[in-house]
């Protein structure tokens, strides 16, 4: 800097070397941080193994010198080097100049988690598939927990924690078929958080993988070369709020990254929106007008400002009735049992008490399940006056069904003197639960049955006299039939929904190895859904069991391409599975290429997702729901 001063005055030297002096000041004093943070890089190890995955993998074919036994490192000093790593990614580009150390360090850690006891069912799927479920379970437990840092900091690289299992059976009961049917066992799963790969890959616009050579092989190809097109940023500043493909839902005022059928993405603030048109004004102060049809999808990158705070429109007595905490607030008190409303940026608002609470996560008990919320999810925390009328109240469960009774038909087992079957049994009361093989079901006179899938010809559940929350249908588990795979999608981080959803893992008829049956209307895939127990998946179900927790553009990645997935335009459709790495994170196959597939949009409309040139949040309109040569489904189900 000292040297950059000493050539300020006015001399003999041309304008230009004063605007590159200028620039070599600025630069200085962004590039102390950076040095900063490649210090500590270069001081941490490249990678470092947790205690329970230094155990475990000292029992494994691993060479003795690669594993470094936690406690003889510096646990301090790589959580300093993952945290410095994830910093230097959030600076983009202007960290350039950290790309040689984070290359030569590659700093990672390294976890293990026991999953132990988990009984495998019938009626669960397949082993297979019930087995990745779990990890998958594991893999957002052990995000929200926030292993070595916090989970608002872990989660910008979440797409780069990688996942590897091995399963030690207790217990085993194969069938004929030589499938396992049922087993007890203890899951052994491996996660690793690529620190370097992600703040490369943030930094450069480039992904070149998890391997620390094949990085080498490239800077040493590129070296200063090398300009990033577009950088991978997960930063709070682009991170969206929400997203969605429908423009009506588009309010004036918010800042969005709205993308046109024309394949023409716009970033700025939407000035007006009618019934026909939207304005934008870019980021680059350009304002644009175009048809509102054009719109295929959108994210809300921030809300339109407000006046006022919430509660300004009630009566002068309500103001008071309740307290608005901060996060900070909350945590500075010991507040456990504390009965709050927790306000989510994605609109949703859950209340429960308090269980417990850290610098980075909150964790709330609504009606008995354990919810995690991380602090940057949160958008306001206020106290709820007259908990204790909650104590007062009976529980749910404890209540009478006050009706409309769920409806159970019932297969009758008994015959007429000609051996002919009797008129099916129809049971009125309260479906109790359903794993997937067999239904549990408690009559109007309380007498509890056990109907198995095979004596089931159809169930009916009737609207509940009280509504479930969205979040306490999310804390209910949900078992999958055979043939369809668990998605997942955890509460916390912002700009995503939550829910959980069993959805088919082939196209209809979901039957690995036949072709997809094509030429079905919206109406006739509904009745065909339903004469199984189940539905046509929403948008938003759809749309997610293709992306994986990543939000990937396609299911195999960000990237396309066509030889992966039967995506090249109007082609023969491919048998189901066929195309075996056309397979999204959670394990659902062709969600992209083959069939169209219809899926229930907003307010009930048909609509169609999938098919040939198709991104996973590509939306197409169902135009009145009939039937096409190129139109086919999948269902799901859920609670």
């Amino acid at each position: 800097m000292a040297l950059c001063l000493g050539f300020t005055g006015a001399g003999r030297f041309p304008a230009s070397f004063f605007l590159a002096m200028i620039f070599c000041c600025m630069t200085a004093a962004g590039s102390g941080r950076v040095n900063q943070l490649v210090e500590n890089i270069k001081n941490g190890p490249g990678i470092y193994w947790s205690e329970d995955a230094a155990t475990h993998h000292s029992k494994t074919p691993y060479s003795a010198s690669e594993i470094m036994m936690a406690g003889k490192q510096e646990k301090q000093q790589a959580i300093k080097s993952v945290r410095s790593a994830i910093s230097l990614g959030d600076m983009g580009w202007e960290a350039r100049e950290a790309i040689p150390a984070l290359i030569e360090v590659f700093p990672r850690a390294v976890h293990v988690i026991v999953e132990q006891g988990v009984h495998y069912m019938p009626g669960q799927g397949s082993f297979k598939d019930h087995i990745s479920t779990e990890v998958v379970s594991v893999k957002n437990k052990f995000l929200l927990a926030g292993f070595l840092i916090e989970y608002s900091t872990l989660v910008k690289c979440e797409q780069f924690t990688h996942t590897s299992h091995e399963v030690e059976f207790i217990e085993k009961r194969v069938g004929q078929s030589g499938r396992i049917v049922e087993a007890l066992v203890n899951i052994y799963v491996t996660l690793t958080v690529n620190a370097g790969q992600c703040a490369l890959a943030r930094i450069t616009g480039q992904d070149i993988g998890s391997d620390p050579d094949e990085w080498r092989r490239w800077w040493a190809q590129t070296g200063s070369y090398f300009t990033p097109s577009q950088s991978i940023s997960s930063s709070k500043e682009n991170a969206a709020i929400s997203s969605g493909t429908d423009p009506e839902d588009i309010v004036e005022k918010g800042k969005y990254r709205l993308v046109l059928s024309t394949g023409d993405e716009f970033v700025g603030t939407v000035e007006q929106v009618d019934d026909t048109a939207i304005v934008i004004e870019t980021i680059n102060g350009e304002p644009y007008k175009f048809r509102k049809l054009l719109v295929v999808e959108y994210e809300l990158l921030k809300l339109p400002e407000k006046t006022g705070t919430r509660g300004d429109d009630l009566p002068e007595e309500g103001i008071n009735e309740s307290e608005i905490l901060t996060f900070e607030q909350l945590s500075r008190r010991s507040a456990e049992g504390l009965a709050i409303e927790v306000g989510l940026k994605n609109g949703s608002a859950f209340t429960g008490f308090l269980a417990s609470i850290n610098s980075g996560q909150l964790k709330l008990d609504v009606d008995g399940s354990m919810i995690p919320i991380s602090k940057d999810a949160v958008s306001q925390i206020s106290t709820v006056v007259n908990s204790s009328e909650k104590d007062e109240a009976p529980a749910l469960s404890e209540q009478e069904p006050e009706g409309p009774f769920d409806t159970l038909i019932v297969r009758n087992p008994k015959t007429d003197e000609y051996g002919r079957a009797l008129e099916d049994i129809v049971y009125e009361g309260e479906i109790i639960s359903d794993d997937g093989s067999s239904i549990r079901f408690k009559t109007k006179d309380k007498e509890m049955l056990t109907v198995p899938y095979g004596n089931v010809r159809r169930q009916i559940r009737h609207r509940e006299s009280r509504e479930l929350s969205e979040i306490e249908r999310y804390g209910k588990s949900l078992f999958c039939p055979e043939g369809m795979i668990l998605v997942d999608i955890p509460p916390g981080k912002p700009g995503r929904p939550f829910f959980k959803v069993c959805i088919d893992k082939y196209e209809y008829p979901n039957t690995e190895g036949a072709l997809p049956e094509g030429n079905v209307s919206y109406d006739e895939a509904q009745k065909l859904c339903a004469e199984q127990g189940k539905r046509l998946c929403t948008v938003q179900e759809w749309q997610w069991a293709c992306t994986g927790l990543d939000g990937y553009t396609y299911p195999y990645g960000w990237n396309r391409d066509d030889d992966i997935c039967n995506t090249k335009g109007i082609k023969p459709l491919k048998a189901s599975g066929e195309m075996r790495t056309c397979v999204s994170k959670f394990g659902v196959y062709d969600m992209t290429g083959n069939i169209f597939e219809w899926v229930t949009g907003k307010n009930g409309k048909p609509m169609l997702m999938g098919g040939p040139l198709s991104k996973c949040t590509t939306v197409s309109p169902g135009v009145g729901g009939g039937a096409k040569p190129q139109t086919g489904f999948r269902c799901c189900k859920s609670n």
